[in-house]
């Protein structure tokens, strides 16, 4: 059976995320995806330790989340595990993860 994938809208996956390697949850970069702009805010300089270059924008794409450096390359494609969670698999081994904030976490205005 064929299946198909949607895209999601930037405005559905902007918001804070969770940022870290698989192996160390205890330390997250916090990652702030914007919807107008597709930039990126939050810890851009945790993120780039591990990513080996700094994110500046990010899109969305039908399996996932692309995030890219101020020259458009690709640093990273997170992979959709489920809702709210995203993986990807560098060439060095190491598992990322991009996981959405709790709801609770997200300052009210």
């Amino acid at each position: 059976m064929a299946s198909s994938l949607r895209l999601a809208s930037p405005a559905e996956l902007a918001g804070p995320w969770q940022f870290y390697p698989k192996d160390d949850a205890q330390k997250p970069c916090t990652l702030i995806l914007q919807e107008q702009d597709g930039r990126l805010a939050g810890d851009l300089a945790c993120a780039g330790h591990w990513l080996g270059g700094t994110a500046a924008t990010w899109y969305p794409t039908p399996d996932g989340i692309a995030l890219v450096d101020d020259h458009d390359e690709l640093l990273v494609h997170m992979g959709r595990q489920r809702e709210g969670l995203y993986m990807a698999q560098l060439p060095d081994g190491r598992t990322l993860l991009l996981q959405r904030e709790p709801a609770s976490a997200t300052p009210r205005s």
